[in-house]
């Protein structure tokens, strides 16, 4: 099982190999810190990936972002270390990572979030500012504010050849050679469903954040409604800034040098903001 694991890993992120080799990243909390270089004052970058994805996904940032942005993922349930834990809802997987993110709240940190990523980071947010570790700043991609409904017919409880078929339609993002073994597919799936099962669910009502909030958006993604994307600007009490990048539902990695220039350019001016 944890060789099929480490197959799947192997396709869903390319970087997965050099992600995980020694010195290019520590372990703490169940978080993974990349990289050697940030500064001592680097502003943490807390990443959480699209449904199915693990930490492995923002391994190549760290080099684009340091010194000033020291790049993390919390290592999520069902994948990154082999457990098949199945949380509720959003809310219940943003609640147990409450602890892990507290532990590196010592120096100003942000939260990113890809499509179902961005409901765990703002239920994440709405949390840790509870328990006084307010963000810097949340950025969020590639969905809807919490109080919409992802658009489009549910997946999730489909059998598995119509849900694989309503994936690469609607988002085109398992690899071929997944697609093409299907011991790995057999892994894969129920990882996949259930996180999409929680993304299709998800639904919330606003409240809004102290800190400012960046919405990244693809201008060919048609998984998201326009007015379900504006509607992120009642979830902050602060600034609400959008940039559209080219690029479709994974504009982040299509266009992983234009997302990776918001994303420094938006932390940078929010450090010299709080100086």
């Amino acid at each position: 099982m944890a060789h099929t694991l480490h197959h799947v890993a192997f396709h869903l992120a390319p970087n997965y190999k050099s992600a995980f080799a020694p010195g290019t990243r520590s372990v703490e909390h169940g978080i993974i810190r990349y990289g050697h270089a940030a500064s001592a004052d680097a502003v943490r970058l807390i990443c959480f990936p699209h449904a199915g994805g693990g930490a492995a996904t923002f391994f190549p940032w760290w080099q684009r972002l340091q010194p000033d942005v020291e790049v993390c993922a919390v290592l999520p349930p069902r994948r990154d270390v082999g457990r098949l834990e199945t949380p509720e809802s959003v809310g219940a997987l943003a609640d147990a990572f409450v602890t892990a993110v507290s532990c590196v709240a010592d120096r100003p940190f942000a939260l990113f979030g890809h499509s179902f990523g961005a409901a765990v980071a703002y239920e994440l947010s709405v949390r840790l500012t509870n328990a006084g570790h307010v963000p810097l700043h949340l950025l969020v991609a590639a969905r809807g504010a919490p109080n919409t409904v992802a658009p489009g017919p549910r997946l999730a409880d489909l059998d598995d050849e119509s849900f694989v078929a309503g994936l690469r339609e609607k988002y085109d993002a398992i690899p071929a050679p997944i697609l093409e073994d299907r011991d790995v597919l057999a892994v894969f799936l129920p990882q996949l469903r259930a996180d999409v099962r929680l993304h299709e669910q998800y639904c919330a009502p606003c409240v809004p954040l102290p800190c400012p909030i960046t919405l990244l958006t693809g201008s060919d993604d048609q998984t998201v409604r326009e007015a379900d994307l504006d509607a992120w600007a009642a979830f902050t009490r602060g600034r609400f800034d959008r940039h559209t990048l080219p690029g479709g539902h994974f504009f982040v990695r299509d266009a992983r040098d234009e997302t990776l220039a918001v994303i420094a350019r938006t932390l940078r001016a929010e450090v010299a903001v709080h100086e």
